[in-house]
């Protein structure tokens, strides 16, 4: 399995995508200067229209780069997270902050799944990713999880891996290869990505069994609740409401558990009584 792809998506999704962000961010295309900012980039996750338009039209790409064994025992991260990043570093300090170097494992993501970043708007005179080979050989690293600053990095585990960075690059990485947000002294545009995970298996099960109330429901921030995972299918589906109802479904048919479980973060997330 490639613990790394890099590609570029298709001319035609990348202008559907642009089109997609300006209808929903105040008619703005983001055609002016690189070196603009933004003070109040809107949290598109709450846009679920926008959201289930957004993973209709990445869901083909995710597909083709994914291990062909998981592409249909697999879960999406559902909304997707829409980010902006100004030229300057104006990230929210707290214990799982990206501008630290990690792995998402260590705030408690599954391990046996992929990152994805997909860069809208990115360019080399932007922020990025800056992204390691995996260190989940070495157990210092694969065993830890807790706050990003608590645990120290030898510099000697680290083995980076260069990509290009334009508008339409589209990267997956192992959930072991550290990474962390980069603001070099050049940096003088802004960044627009996209950026989401792909759990191996059902939603519903963490490393063979079944998940806990607690795990599922509960998020703090870094570190959300497992039930922002769902089925991944190959259906677009028209609305939340058919999504929400091929996930019962398939919750259903797994057991009363999973099913209770989706109800719940369903009727909290959405406000949605089932």
């Amino acid at each position: 399995m490639k613990e790394f792809i890099s590609k570029k998506i298709k001319k035609k999704t990348l202008l559907e995508l642009k089109k997609l962000l300006r209808n929903h961010v105040y008619n703005d295309n983001f055609a002016g200067s690189r070196s603009r900012r933004v003070d109040k980039f809107p949290d598109l996750r709450k846009n679920i229209s926008f959201c289930l338009n957004l993973e209709n039209l990445l869901k083909e790409d995710i597909y083709l780069m994914l291990p062909k064994k998981y592409q249909r025992n697999a879960s999406l991260q559902f909304p997707m997270n829409i980010r902006f990043f100004n030229p300057t570093n104006e990230l929210l300090k707290h214990n799982y902050s990206t501008d630290n170097i990690h792995t998402d494992v260590w705030s408690g993501a599954p391990l046996r799944s992929k990152q994805f970043i997909l860069y809208v708007y990115a360019d080399r005179n932007s922020s990025y990713c800056r992204m390691f080979r995996s260190v989940e050989r070495k157990r210092k690293y694969s065993n830890f999880r807790g706050k990003y600053q608590n645990i120290k990095i030898n510099k000697k585990d680290l083995n980076e891996i260069k990509y290009k960075i334009e508008d339409g690059r589209f990267i997956s990485f192992d959930s072991m290869c550290p990474h962390y947000t980069y603001y070099s002294k050049k940096t003088k545009h802004f960044r627009l990505s996209i950026d989401f995970r792909v759990k191996f298996g059902n939603p519903y099960e963490i490393n063979n069994k079944r998940i806990t109330r607690k795990k599922f429901v509960e998020s703090k921030i870094g570190q959300p609740g497992w039930g922002y995972y769902w089925k991944l299918s190959n259906k677009k589906f028209k609305n939340i409401y058919n999504k929400i109802l091929y996930e019962l479904e398939f919750s259903k048919s797994l057991s009363k558990f999973a099913f209770n479980l989706r109800k719940e973060y369903i009727s909290n997330k959405f406000k949605i009584k089932i």
